[in-house]
């Protein structure tokens, strides 16, 4: 019987299988005396399902251990994520207000988290039915059982099937972990809102007979309203030269909505507040009476609602993690891991806004106490409305529950002398959201009919009407992922190795709207109802052949059939050669795919209140009928410089859609300068570049208006453009066109003893060497790092250790760019419709400045083996990055400010 090595954490083990599983490392050991036997090690580098001795493999992976976690200074997978380098365009953060205020996600390359493939312990982990059950939630990961997180940054289909096009991330918790260790936290803002605290405590027995792990941790953070950030807040630009009309234009505005207090004449068209002068009579929220420069005649009450709504939503969150392994014989063994998150938020929007055709009784011309006047109302009249009188806000608790549990069997088959893993796992995702403080139109429409009048600013005499119309607005969607997977792993001729494997995967999408809702009858929230099921069925191989001593060469291929869109097929070749001790070349090319969601097949229509700017309308008319004014190029200049505005659209789904095909290359070296030195340096750099044909696209309503202005929207099926005020467009996902994006990666890392400590210094950089994407659905393809793009993100840490004492210093860079784009009217004649940086009255390209967010942690080791951490994150308070509208993108900035940290540990 051979006796068996089971695998260890070393620095570049990770992933196996098709959608990731360990291989047992089984030591090859001729002697037999016990005592004396030697192991030979083999660890897993992310990409490969082979078990093999080299810790530099042919495809780039980053590893971010303990050290380098804690070293950043952030207290989450999430933010660690979020800031990396690799995630060089942002991605989506905790915003209160929506469906996705719970959710933390990442983007390599900038290619979208449904392109990001996130790992737990080598495995898939489960896609949060808010994210349309591909993309993960960082937020389910508890923080102090992680061990190291390795970042693959190259595309791996091939391996890991769909989703994997941008690249791997695989966070590996501990395990075979031997003692007890406790740990607070306590992070206070400088600013209102936004503070942190968590506990945790993880513990650990490993013998011979196997080895069990639990970590168990609740962390917290505090909600942050809109009104406590400056950059958050609306702003009225109106000064004498934007008066319009006699009053100030609405267009001069961000921040307020005419879901406020107005009327719209269906037989005219017009819009007028419901009071003639001030509409602050309404309350402090309340604005105007203002022009509106885009429809001459109107007037408009403005709604100021960050006033009452949140930025970011409060997070409660609990997590247990429990990784076991039995020791069944030499030869074999059980193992089982279990991941159980509950995390809660809670989030604020704005009072619930909508529109409503007006089914009461003509309400005459009224002259309030100080001399303001009602405008009238008669039945059919269209009434843009702000129902702050149901509550203040519409309050949103959102409950996600992940349970992922895998049972299996790994070992050695001495009579086939092969590896082998055989694996159950199943995973439930339930997110549950009950919302309050909207309105029933019913109810609506039973208060028309006794009695009511919206128009008066003291609505406590309808108070039974108004409760009559509140409505509590609740969804519950689940993900539930059952799947079966086996590999095998052997040696083949001239020091080969392959290794086949299969999986069988089903996956069951439910997301229930509440029956009110999705019958229409709820004003102030979106969303249908919308499930589906599949099934995948995949087979794949691997091969490793040796070249030569110092060269290797990796074959991957991948089959998978979905029971819904078909059959796809993934291949990839790589190649890595050493020529020095020092210096490694690698090189890669490879196809992939990524499945259309379930949602985005078979999602019910659903409302949402989408921003844009109505090109044919505030141009007039169509291309055909505009592009012979000898004003055409300032006049759509001047509409797209509008701020935007809120418009009726309707989201369905697409039955037709197929997957997205991906093709990528890569080509890298790493160099060891510090070989033979007393220092350790080591340098990569990798190029790469991905192309994607038949992107899945979700055409938004700002689509539809250009698709309308340009006359080809009925090329697009399901498609729809209302011109009448406010909108009801109806769009749909498809598969749409292709494009591409170009870079390369660079990374050192540097130690050396200076004086009586040790000096070390980390520094990553992922540089975009093209990015292109189009400005309009008809617009030619151009290199978007132009524009509003980053051209690179890179972060660096430096630290210093002097016996018991440490501190780190965690900096990351977002450069300047062009912070906004407006049409450049010098592709008008081509027809290609591409965009240009927005410039200042002098001409000058409006550009953003640079943004660095610093982090720095001072660490004492006790004689009692405890640590004491003090820390400083965003030490300079810098505030996000803003545009000439007083906005930013969320997805790149945090917004949460100073934040001063005390963190205590103590193992036993």
């Amino acid at each position: 019987m051979k006796n068996m090595t089971f695998r260890k954490s070393l620095t570049a083990a990770a992933v196996a299988a098709s959608l990731g599983f360990p291989t047992l490392a089984i030591a090859q050991d001729a002697q037999t005396d016990v005592q004396a036997e030697e192991e030979v090690e083999r660890i897993q580098v992310t990409g490969s399902r082979l078990n093999r001795t080299d810790v530099e493999g042919a495809t780039p992976v980053m590893v971010i251990d303990r050290a380098d976690i804690d070293a950043t200074g952030f207290q989450s997978v999430s933010d660690v994520l979020r800031n990396n380098s690799f995630n060089v365009q942002g991605s989506i953060r905790e915003e209160s207000g929506n469906t996705a205020q719970g959710q933390a996600q990442m983007s390599l390359r900038g290619l979208g988290s449904n392109r990001t493939l996130i790992l737990l312990n080598g495995r898939r982990l489960p896609g949060s039915p808010v994210g349309d059950g591909q993309s993960q939630n960082l937020n389910t990961i508890p923080f102090a059982a992680v061990e190291r997180i390795e970042i693959l940054s190259d595309g791996a289909s091939a391996v890991y099937g769909s989703d994997a096009i941008g690249g791997v991330v695989n966070i590996i918790m501990k395990e075979d972990y031997n003692g007890l260790q406790i740990t607070a936290d306590k992070t206070i803002s400088d600013r209102e809102g936004g503070d942190e605290k968590s506990v945790s405590i993880v513990g650990g027995i490993a013998g011979k007979s196997g080895s069990i792990t639990v970590g168990l941790e609740h962390d917290r953070k505090d909600i942050i309203f809109s009104r406590d950030r400056f950059f958050f807040e609306s702003y009225n630009f109106n000064d004498e030269s934007t008066m319009f009309e006699g009053r100030p234009d609405y267009r001069e505005t961000t921040g307020f909505s005419q879901y406020a207090r107005n009327i719209v004449d269906p037989s005219t068209g017009v819009l007028s507040s419901m009071v003639s002068d001030d509409c602050s009579v309404y309350g402090e929220e309340y604005s105007g009476v203002w022009s509106d420069s885009a429809y001459p005649g109107d007037t408009t009450c403005g709604y100021e609602h960050t006033l009452s709504s949140a930025a970011s939503a409060s997070l409660d969150r609990y997590s247990l993690f429990v990784d076991g392994k039995y020791n069944i014989s030499d030869d074999h063994r059980f193992f089982t891991r279990a991941l159980s998150s509950r995390t809660k938020s809670f989030g604020r929007y704005a009072p619930a806004a909508g529109f409503f055709v007006w089914s009461g009784e003509t309400l005459p011309e009224e002259t309030l106490s100080d001399g303001q006047t009602l405008t009238e109302m008669n039945p059919g009249d269209y009434v843009y409305y702000r129902f702050d009188n149901t509550g203040p806000g519409r309050d949103t608790n959102q409950y996600d529950y992940l349970n992922d549990y895998t049972v299996g069997f790994e070992g050695y088959i001495g009579s086939m002398n092969v590896d082998y893993e055989v694996a159950y796992n199943r995973s439930i995702y339930e997110m549950h959201e009950w919302g309050d403080g909207y309105v029933n139109t019913r109810g609506l429409d039973y208060a028309a009919a006794n009695g009511w009048d919206p128009r008066q600013p003291d609505q406590s005499e309808y108070s039974d009407l108004v409760a009559q119309m509140r409505e509590n607005s609740n969804r519950r969607a689940s993900m539930i992922v059952d799947r079966i997977d086996f590999g095998l792993q052997g040696d083949g001729p001239g020091m080969s190795q392959w290794f086949v494997g299969g999986e069988v995967r089903r996956e069951q999408y439910r997301d229930q709207a509440q029956a009110q809702n999705e019958a229409g009858n709820i004003i102030g929230t979106s969303g249908g109802t919308s499930g589906g099921d599949r099934e995948m069925k995949a087979i794949f191989t691997e091969w490793s052949i040796p070249l030569a001593d110092n060269w290797d060469m990796d074959l991957a291929a991948r089959l998978d059939d979905y029971s819904d869109f078909g059959d796809a097929d993934s291949y990839k070749i790589s190649t890595r050669y050493q020529p020095l001790d020092n210096l490694i070349v690698r090189a890669s090319a490879g196809t992939g795919f990524r499945a259309p969601s379930l949602d985005m097949l078979y999602q019910q229509p659903a409302f949402s209140a989408s921003f844009g700017r109505d090109i044919p309308t505030c141009m007039g008319g169509t291309i055909s009928q505009v592009q012979n004014d000898p004003n055409f190029a300032d006049d759509i200049a001047a509409c797209l410089a509008q701020p935007e505005q809120q418009y009726d659209t309707y989201i369905g789904s697409n039955e037709n859609l197929g997957p997205e095909e991906s093709t990528q290359y890569a080509l890298g070296a790493v160099y060891d300068f510090g070989a033979g030195q007393d220092f350790d340096l080591n340098f990569s750099v990798d190029y790469y570049y991905t192309e994607i044909d038949d992107t899945i696209t979700s055409i938004v309503a700002q689509d539809v208006m250009w698709l309308q202005f340009m006359e080809t929207i009925d090329t697009y099926e399901g498609l729809e453009y209302d011109v009448s005020a406010g909108g009801n467009h109806v769009v749909q996902p498809t598969n749409y066109q292709s494009f591409d994006t170009s870079g390369f990666d660079v990374s050192a890392n540097y130690a050396q003893g200076i004086g009586p400590g040790v000096l070390n210094a980390d520094f990553t950089m992922s540089y975009v060497l093209e990015y292109n994407g189009q400005f309009t659905p008809a617009s030619a393809q151009q290199d978007y790092t132009e524009l509003t793009l980053n051209e690179y993100r890179a972060d660096i840490t430096v630290g210093y250790q002097l016996g018991n004492h440490s501190v780190n210093w965690h900096t990351y860079f977002i450069p300047s760019r062009c912070h906004s784009t407006t049409l450049d009217t010098d592709t008008l004649e081509d027809a290609t419709f591409q965009a240009k940086c927005t410039t200042d009255g002098d001409g000058n390209k409006r550009i953003t400045g640079g943004w660095a967010h610093s982090n720095v942690q001072y660490n004492y080791n006790t004689p009692w083996d405890g640590k004491v951490t003090l820390g400083v994150n965003n030490v300079f308070d810098r505030d996000p990055v803003l545009d000439d509208n007083y906005e930013f993108d969320t997805s790149l900035y945090p917004f949460t400010g100073r934040q001063f940290q005390v963190s205590y540990t103590q193992n036993f």
